[in-house]
């Protein structure tokens, strides 16, 4: 009967850690887009030439 219950338990949890895999990506996608600013411009700097940023792109 143990093994039973660390079997439901280990399904309950699996299934349960989908969504808050999913929930954790939105919630970092949507900070990333509202973050102000370009991260490319953030990666030059102060030398960010519109060259250099679009080679990035």
């Amino acid at each position: 009967m143990e093994r039973a219950n660390v079997g439901k338990y280990i399904a309950r949890r699996i299934f349960l850690m989908v969504p808050i895999v999913l929930g954790v990506a939105t919630l970092s996608f949507v900070l990333m887009q509202l973050a102000p600013g370009d991260p490319a411009a953030a990666y030059f700097g102060d030398k960010a030439t519109p060259e250099a940023v679009a080679q990035l792109y």
